[in-house]
């Protein structure tokens, strides 16, 4: 059962959205659309990760879908948003992936709060935002996996920027992108949903038992 939920802006904007309405083993998991489109874009993507463990949040950003604002005025302060407030309502120090699919996938790329993230799957990453700010950027030491199209050049030349600059396990896989949705957008193959899934879960699962091990070691 899914829930719809508004997070507030500094700018006094409000992000709408939709999650789960119980909490799953490995966390959550947001989802960020690109721009132009809406959260529907990523449901197909924010099943798989259900299936893989985790609770999809995902969020519709400022002037998408139901969410006030700008995009340029406030998308940089959508991610540090969605992670405080999810904050109360996780263990501290427990995993929370990002998912983020075209420019969103940018604003993670530069988000000051990209190193309260545990791993990130960046979907077709164009690197226009981030192309100075990155390689100084938090979200560099975060564990993350590019997915992109292999014809789709600027996405290939920003995964080249990613790779030199990561300071962390880095990844890319490459998916031929089909029209699959009754609306005909076209979205990510299955098998690199399942591979998508697959890096996060692996790597929350090894946050939670490292998270737990430190737990457990005995003082002095």
């Amino acid at each position: 059962m899914t829930e719809s939920f508004a997070v507030d802006l500094p700018s006094g904007a409000q992000c709408i959205g939709e999650r789960d309405a119980e909490p799953a083993f490995l966390g959550p998991c947001i989802l960020l659309h690109d721009v132009g489109s809406d959260l529907d874009q990523m449901r197909s993507m924010a099943q798989a990760m259900r299936t893989a463990g985790f609770a999809p949040v995902l969020v519709d950003l400022p002037g998408h879908g139901l969410s006030s604002g700008t995009l340029e005025t406030d998308g940089s302060q959508v991610l540090g948003a969605v992670l405080d407030a999810l904050r109360d309502e996780q263990q501290p120090g427990g995993p929370v992936v990002v998912v983020a699919e075209g420019l969103a996938a940018d604003l993670v790329l530069v988000s000051p709060a990209a190193d309260r993230l545990t791993a990130m799957v960046l979907l077709s990453p164009r690197v226009d935002a981030a192309l100075e700010a990155y390689p100084t950027a938090p979200s560099r030491f975060v564990t993350s996996l590019v997915l992109l199209d292999p014809q789709d050049a600027p996405s290939v030349q920003a995964s080249e920027l990613l790779r030199r600059s990561a300071r962390s396990t880095w990844g890319r896989v490459f998916a031929h992108r089909s029209a699959e949705s009754d609306s005909g957008a076209l979205l990510w193959p299955l098998r690199a949903r399942e591979s998508a899934a697959r890096f996060l879960s692996e790597k929350a699962t090894f946050a939670r038992y490292k998270r737990g091990s430190q737990a457990r070691q005995p003082e002095g």
